[in-house]
């Protein structure tokens, strides 16, 4: 390919420049050039191969934006793990404080499927947009036949 002019490359930037959505009449439209350059910058993008070039431009901004995704995900996850193990800790503090009496097999189980469901989600074992089979599942917690009447 042969050097690209000022002229051409200051229009492909301007091509470039406005996402999946570009277009050449679009570019001229939308930044005041005559549509009389029609022809020009139609000849341009042939000769430099523009569709091409904005094509490798396009994956070379989706990774940016995939990577930075990415570190948001893993920070937002570790922030809620965090949360969760200070959840199942208050709610061990809360549960070793509380007199026999006080806990009930219901406020007991809603403690701890509270927790358990949280860190499900976390990992993605709650069923939702699973692959697997569809079919979402639910949480099963068997307690202990000494547990019961508590």
């Amino acid at each position: 390919m042969e050097v690209e002019t000022n002229a051409s490359w200051n229009a492909f930037c301007l091509y470039r420049d406005y996402g999946r959505e570009r277009g050449i009449l679009k570019t001229l439209v939308l930044n005041g050039i005559p549509s009389s350059r029609y022809g020009a910058w139609c000849k341009w993008s042939a000769k430099y191969d523009w569709v091409k070039r904005c094509g490798a431009y396009d994956v070379y901004l989706d990774g940016i934006r995939r990577a930075e995704r990415e570190k948001e995900y893993v920070e937002q996850e570790r922030k809620y793990l965090a949360a969760t193990g200070l959840l199942l800790e208050k709610g061990k503090q809360k549960l070793e404080s509380m007199e026999c009496d006080e806990v009930t097999q219901n406020n007991a189980l809603e403690y701890i499927k509270t927790a358990f469901d949280i860190e499900r989600t976390i990992y993605g074992k709650d069923g939702k947009g699973s692959v697997d089979d569809g079919i979402p599942r639910q949480l099963e917690i068997i307690f202990d036949e000494s547990f019961r009447d508590l």
